[in-house]
């Protein structure tokens, strides 16, 4: 199970700021994992307690070259 675990996307053409922060208030993110994304990727999403995540990729963001799995911290089992 992941915990502390967002899903995050790698658009082919940068996003704005603005946009980004419509799809984490959208998504139920917290400004702090919208901001530990890695460059040029967008948090969209994040896994809860019970080991479900789901992310929605709004209309307007284009194709999208990768998505991954970002963990933030370490877990006592994988």
């Amino acid at each position: 199970m992941f915990l502390n675990t967002t899903i995050e996307i790698h658009p082919v053409k940068p996003v704005q700021p603005s946009v980004i922060e419509s799809i984490a208030a959208h998504s139920g993110l917290g400004m702090s994992e919208s901001v530990h994304a890695s460059e040029n990727f967008i948090a969209i999403g994040r896994f809860n307690d019970v080991g479900l995540a789901q992310g929605e990729i709004p209309d307007g963001i284009g194709p999208v070259q990768i998505m991954r799995l970002h963990v933030h911290e370490k877990s006592n089992a994988w």
